[in-house]
């Protein structure tokens, strides 16, 4: 028997998204923005470029902060979420290219997990266990020990989408 979660993992309530603009002024891309996520749901959202789809996704995120209005994230406002506990409860991976230094495959994998192995980073058993299994689901064991900035853009997508996985949250936000 599957009981689904009584409360949605994310809603966002009268949400405006889009920019500050120097003292006190902004750039609305969107307002009055409602939705629940629930689990089980895969929701698509489409648009042309400059739309904000990318806006929307950092802002439910918490990467950027809506202009107004209000997310909640698993019960809990996203403002009263510290990141740790935000990182427990929701993944995301953006479009953009993001440096990621001189990092493997393996080690930028395993950065999903940080949020479950404390200011040291020891992984455990599990740890590696979540690790090799997003590796396995999306293809991405045969980069294993090269460097991240050897990787096309493709690659490098699957790599992050690995490290979304091994991360094990409810909710995953995919730009």
């Amino acid at each position: 028997f599957f009981r689904m979660n009584p409360q949605p993992l994310l809603t966002a309530h009268d949400l405006a998204i889009g920019y500050a603009t120097g003292k006190r002024g902004r750039k609305s891309i969107a307002e009055a923005l409602n939705l629940d996520l629930w689990a089980g749901q895969l929701v698509c959202l489409l648009g042309p470029n400059g739309a904000g789809k990318s806006t929307l996704m950092r802002t439910l995120a918490g990467l950027q902060p809506g202009l107004s209005g209000q997310v909640i994230v698993d019960g809990k406002s996203l403002s009263d979420l510290k990141p740790v506990d935000l990182a427990l409860k929701l993944s995301l991976v953006l479009t953009e290219r993001i440096e990621t230094g001189n990092l493997t495959v393996k080690e930028l994998v395993a950065l999903g997990r940080t949020p479950y192995t404390g200011w040291l980073g020891t992984l455990t058993n599990l740890d590696k266990e979540k690790i090799s299994w997003a590796m396995e689901v999306t293809d991405t064991f045969r980069y294993l020990n090269r460097r991240m900035n050897e990787l096309s853009d493709g690659e490098r997508q699957k790599v992050m989408l690995a490290r979304a996985l091994a991360q094990d949250t409810n909710l995953i936000l995919l730009d």
